[in-house]
């Protein structure tokens, strides 16, 4: 008889009951307050205690339900609104959601009595913004209040930022920073909830705010626009000769050194920095591959090297390729002396040098003293004051950043 009383009466309060793996729950409009809501938890096996959890408008508000048997729980809202109740049982969702619209609540949840929640979110820098909030000040004719009633304690502060991820559950104090994933606008909205130490009733609010999010870089480049741009090659002399090089490459100095670092079919070939100077073997095909490296990133590109006027370079068998250590200047460009014989001025003239706008001329006399040094440009005539040389025979060198050098001589005359 005892049990039967007991079902009756379950069933004649919690109408709206339905189970599922060993759980019981529901939830039903309060027939004695238009801002509350009567939901009813509880699992019929006890192994299953303490994984019932019920959410409201995504917030998990009641989770300690660990107890075997059934829980008649009153929550009440602050103002009219639609909210949403979820059941989730060992984290599953239980059956659909209720969804109760709650009209005709005034003043809210009397119980605790809440003034105008206000919710601030402010950028800081680039993604990053600080939270708070805060609450209006209410004047009556026995003063003024401001937040909720002090009977009401243990609060609950919880965001859903709108970028699909909220907060954590903990009172939050003196702000909270989040970073938002990208440029955009974005709905946060605020959940407080409060519990009623006399009456033992949770009351909550929710308000939301719209966010500007702008200016935000989230994932800058970590490579800083690291980019090769095009490689390329040129062909010289008995058509074996090749030089390669990048063509409108990026690399950027903050972000640190970069090395460069050459194949030529698969093996390693050193280089002059970002340029490769090789004599190869036969006409070809050959695959010709660039790595640079900067930090943490690399980029690699390739060409196919084809040199159908190349007739063999006497290597040994086997050799793909061979690296000129120290390269012959009069190879690529023409250096000359004038006048020679000199007496007071010579005028250095550099034609122009497909690798390098940059040289140095040097004189030297015959014991290899150097006498005088001058920076010039190619495709540029440069003059240079002998008039205090003692009469000889001396030398013009002219190098660049590549170790490449061409020497000419010429007689200083009275």
């Amino acid at each position: 008889m005892k049990n039967l009383l007991l079902f009756l009466a379950f069933a004649f309060l919690v109408p709206v009951v339905a189970s599922a793996n060993n759980y019981v729950y529901g939830a039903r409009q309060s027939e004695d307050d238009p801002c509350c809501i009567i939901i009813t938890v509880g699992v019929t096996d006890e192994a299953y205690a303490g994984t019932l959890v019920v959410e409201i408008d995504g917030v998990p508000t009641y989770t300690d339900l660990d107890s075997e048997g059934i829980d008649k729980i009153e929550h009440c809202f602050e103002g009219d609104g639609s909210y949403d109740v979820d059941f989730y049982g060992g984290g599953v969702l239980l059956g659909t959601s209720y969804t109760f619209d709650i009209t005709g609540c005034e003043g809210g949840c009397t119980d605790c009595n809440f003034t105008t929640l206000v919710p601030q979110i402010q950028q800081v820098n680039d993604c990053n913004f600080i939270v708070d909030y805060r609450w209006t000040t209410v004047t009556t004719p026995s003063g003024t209040t401001k937040g909720y009633s002090p009977d009401c304690v243990d609060p609950v502060v919880f965001w859903d930022f709108g970028d699909g991820t909220t907060s954590d559950t903990d009172p939050l104090t003196g702000g909270y920073f989040h970073d938002y994933p990208a440029d955009g606008t974005y709905t946060a909205c605020l959940t407080f909830t409060v519990t009623n130490s006399i009456t033992g009733v949770d009351c909550s609010v929710r308000e939301c705010i719209e966010v500007v999010v702008d200016g935000c870089d989230p994932d800058p480049d970590p490579c800083c626009g690291l980019d090769i741009g095009t490689l390329e090659y040129r062909v010289f002399g008995s058509g074996c000769l090749t030089w390669i090089q990048p063509i409108k490459s990026t690399v950027e100095s903050e972000c640190g050194d970069a090395t460069y670092a050459y194949t030529v079919d698969g093996v390693s070939v050193p280089s002059f920095g970002q340029h490769l100077l090789v004599t190869f073997v036969g006409m070809g095909p050959f695959e010709v591959c660039l790595t640079i490296t900067q930090g943490n990133c690399d980029v690699t590109q390739c060409i196919m090297v084809d040199l159908p006027n190349c007739q063999g370079f006497a290597g040994e068998p086997g050799d793909a390729v061979t690296r000129f250590g120290a390269v012959d200047l009069t190879d690529f460009t023409d250096v000359s002396v004038a006048p020679n014989p000199a007496t007071d001025w010579i005028n250095v003239s550099i034609s122009e040098n497909p690798f390098s706008d940059s040289e140095r001329i040097t004189i030297f006399d015959t014991n290899g003293k150097v006498i005088q040094t001058a920076n010039a440009q190619a495709n540029n005539i440069t003059s240079m004051d002998v008039s205090e040389l003692p009469m000889g025979i001396y030398f013009v060198q002219v190098s660049n950043e590549l170790g490449m050098i061409s020497t000419e001589r010429f007689v200083k005359t009275k």
